[in-house]
């Protein structure tokens, strides 16, 4: 071998030929033939009892390579509360399209898991395509779900050959683990994944002390692609089309407790649509509770969206709509759910529905998740009286890093489509929207980690956000909520005493969501390269916002095609970070340099010199 690396500081690019991947943290990932991704990742993972996910610490590294073949050998740990698993791992690949992938774990301390063992995720890019999945006795010919599945499209795999493209053929063996399939978009994940052992095995089994495990998986590609590959590294370009559709409701979510001077001062500041606000029927409603959740809602010019806790009797329902319908509080939409329950069931909506009735009230009632899209796939038909469709957005139910959470822009549109179709076309709202992590949000926990409150005020977060609210707008949802006003996953900070602090704490998150705040209600068609996120809307009938955000890591040069009009650039920064700078300012086309998960936010204005335009949306 003619090169060795034993750094295991950050992401390490392996090249075979044609064939090239990234060795990340144990993980193989973008496992490419001839510039096409054929498996997004193959890596270790070892779930909790909890199916908390524990991440590994790198022990050791070591990579070795020359022109026709790569080696990587590595050892990690996995450590958390009970759990010590350490295993060591060989992958290689070479320029004949061969790829194998094994490692040999010891359970140092006995632990119950509900994961132990290697999972293979699958990009979008095979949707449709034909796949022959065969097991120890069966052989069965398909394609790769269209719409997301809600539960395993196939179950006892020993291996399976599918098309990655036109004239590219990849096969995966298991070797004697049987695997199964699952639909990854159920969490807004841009994969399907293969997992063992298989959930009918059961959950939370015991590993005991001193145990050994060996897992193996050997992928072979052949072939070569029929059509150009675009190649990562060219410049993004954007260019602006015509008004294709309405905007959507932006929010927030509300923090528990009566709201302080400077959190309805921070919250005029954004102009959200509406406001999301938590209330267990179950334990009753404060007079007061109810009378500050109306000021602020007032002040802010903003309606209500509603999540109503209650049981199997709606214990409390009646009172807190009395509540409500007495302050004369505009509701956006009710979000309804059981106790313990994650999904709406339909006799709540019934229940909702009739108790609306008797008080001469009509509100919006959501056939809604409070966990994944999952549950809202799995829940069935919605009732008659449901007037929408609601799921929640969490892009760290898998993984953590940046890399991954970016990927989930590219599901979003899939559930929201999906959600629709659930819905018989009703309106579709997503909500909430956030750095939850291990947060549960059937439960209702406000649990963040540094890393979470990090990305929230940080660009990444208004990278991903700008991310969303596109994948919101070229879907068509109606509404969408993002993240607390304030709190520790929340836009703005709180001290020691709960009170909401906003001096000295701007975000880039904050400026992206003030500079969505004069839109109107109509969004322009724009076509994009996948490096970078844009959203167009019409500020008045004179002046159209574009923001564009990077979605990388790396700095990148963007390529603007704008109207042959005026336009410019109003200046959004704020502390660590700066809109970026065009290199050219004029007419039609011209180009935005963008640090890494930079935004730039354009004002073009027909006719006339640019200006910004003030107000109300």
């Amino acid at each position: 071998m003619s090169q060795r690396r034993t750094d295991p500081a950050g992401p390490s690019s392996v090249l075979a030929g044609p064939l090239e991947a990234t060795f990340d943290g144990g993980a193989l990932r973008w496992i490419r033939w001839h510039g096409v991704e054929v498996v997004r990742s193959v890596h270790p993972t070892v779930r909790d009892r909890h199916w908390g996910t524990i991440e590994p610490d790198p022990v050791s590294f070591a990579i070795e390579s020359d022109i026709e073949r790569f080696i990587v050998s590595f050892e990690s740990r996995h450590r958390a509360g009970e759990i010590d698993y350490r295993w060591t791992g060989r992958v290689t690949g070479d320029a004949d399209g061969e790829v194998v992938y094994e490692i040999d774990g010891r359970v140092r301390r006995a632990f119950r898991s509900n994961r132990l063992g290697l999972c293979v995720l699958f990009p979008l890019s095979v949707i449709g395509r034909p796949v022959t999945v065969r097991g120890p006795s069966t052989v069965v010919r398909d394609t790769f779900p269209v719409a997301i599945a809600p539960d395993s499209p196939w179950t006892g795999i020993t291996s399976m050959t599918w098309d990655a493209a036109r004239g590219i053929e990849a096969s995966l063996e298991f070797g004697e683990v049987v695997y199964e399939m699952e639909d990854h978009r159920n969490w807004t994940d841009a994969s399907f994944k293969a997992y063992s052992p298989p959930l009918a095995d059961g959950a939370a089994f015991t590993i005991p002390v001193a145990e050994r495990r060996h897992r193996s998986v050997r992928l072979h590609l052949a072939g070569r692609p029929r059509s150009r590959v675009r190649r990562i590294g060219r410049a993004a370009n954007v260019s602006l089309g015509r008004v294709v559709a309405p905007a959507p409701a932006l929010g927030f979510g509300l923090p528990a407790g009566r709201f302080d001077a400077p959190l309805v001062d921070f919250a005029r500041s954004l102009s959200p649509d509406h406001l999301r606000w938590r209330v267990d029927a179950r334990r009753g409603i404060a007079d007061g509770d109810v009378d500050s959740l109306a000021a602020i809602l007032r002040d802010v010019d903003a309606g209500l969206e509603l999540e109503l806790i209650t049981d199997q009797r709606s214990s409390g329902v009646a009172q807190v709509i009395d509540a409500i319908r007495r302050r004369r509080i505009p509701v956006a939409r009710v979000l309804p759910f059981r106790a313990n329950g994650l999904a709406t069931p339909g006799d709540l909506v019934e229940d909702i529905a009739g108790a609306l009735r008797r008080q001469g009230s009509r509100w919006p009632i959501c056939f809604a998740s409070r966990a994944n899209f999952a549950e809202l796939n799995r829940a069935g038909v919605p009732p008659p009286e449901a007037d929408q469709v609601a799921f929640p957005i969490d892009p760290q139910v898998h993984a953590f890093d940046d890399a991954s959470i970016v990927e989930t822009l590219e599901a979003i549109p899939m559930a929201v489509r999906d959600a629709r179709r659930i819905g018989s076309d009703r309106p579709v709202s997503v909500t909430p929207i956030g750095f939850f992590g291990a947060r549960d949000l059937g439960r209702g926990s406000t649990l963040a980690d540094s890393r979470n409150e990090a990305r929230i005020r940080q660009p990444f977060g208004a990278a991903w956000a700008l991310g969303v609210i596109e994948a919101l707008v070229i879907s068509g949802a109606a509404a969408g909520t993002f993240f607390d006003l304030s709190g520790p996953s929340g836009l703005a900070l709180t001290d020691a005493d709960g009170n909401t602090v906003v001096d000295g704490n701007r975000s880039p998150l904050q400026d992206l969501f003030r500079a969505l705040r004069t839109r109107s209600g109509a969004a322009l068609e724009i076509d994009h390269t996948p490096d970078v996120s844009a959203v167009a809307f019409l500020i008045d009938r004179s002046v159209t916002r574009l923001l564009v955000a990077n979605r990388g890591d790396q700095a990148t040069v963007v390529d603007l095609h704008l109207p042959d009009v005026p336009w410019r650039q109003p200046s959004v920064a704020s502390d660590g970070w700066d809109t970026a700078a065009p290199v050219g300012i004029g007419r039609g086309a011209t180009s935005v340099e963008l640090s890494p998960f930079g935004l730039a936010v354009i004002d073009i204005t027909p006719g006339r010199p640019s200006r910004l335009a003030s107000g109300r949306r």
